[in-house]
């Protein structure tokens, strides 16, 4: 059974008559496409028929998470052991994730473009890292920053709006500038 819209290549046992089958699509358009992409060549007088992928995309999408740490450059390690042994003329997405202490500094992605970049046809860096703040440190201090954490706490914002809003404040508190 050929079945379409799936844009990942898939092939799964139908029942014991034979398979369905996704062929994917034959270029990966964009990073929810990751994989190889290709055609399904299929041989109907075969007995059972076995459908055979061939790849057609000129390049492979490639999607990587990494755990970042405090530590930039053992960040930076785990970066370039996950890309070892991709192929330059592919595209790549690098998805950071992890938690990270409010007073270290957030993952550098323009610094890791600029490291790898040059190494494939495209390179991307994605930031998903969230700030390790734990309220109750921060609960019987009396200082601006206990404060402030405090009120972003309790306002009643979203993860993502809590962890830019602290990103930024903290980063204030500590004289750094950055840009928003």
């Amino acid at each position: 059974l050929a079945l379409g819209h799936y844009h990942l290549h898939r092939v799964t046992s139908l029942d014991t008559r034979g398979v369905c089958a996704y062929s994917g699509t034959p270029e990966g358009r964009g990073m929810d496409e990751a994989g190889e992409c290709g055609v399904l060549l299929i041989d109907t007088a075969e007995s059972p028929i076995r459908p055979r992928f061939i790849k057609t995309a000129r390049r492979t999408i490639h999607r990587f998470p990494v755990e970042v740490t405090a530590d930039a450059a053992e960040t930076e390690r785990r970066v370039r052991d996950a890309l070892a042994g991709i192929p330059r003329e592919d595209i790549v997405r690098i998805e950071l994730s992890g938690r990270i202490p409010p007073d270290a500094p957030r993952p550098n992605a323009e610094r890791i473009v600029d490291i790898f970049g040059h190494n494939y046809f495209y390179l991307e860096v994605r930031d998903h890292t969230r700030l390790d703040i734990r309220p109750e440190q921060y609960a019987d201090s009396l200082t601006l920053k206990g404060e402030f954490v405090r009120r972003v706490m309790a306002a009643g914002l979203s993860e993502a709006e809590q962890d830019a809003i602290l990103q930024e404040g903290l980063a204030a508190l500590r004289g750094e500038e950055d840009e928003v």
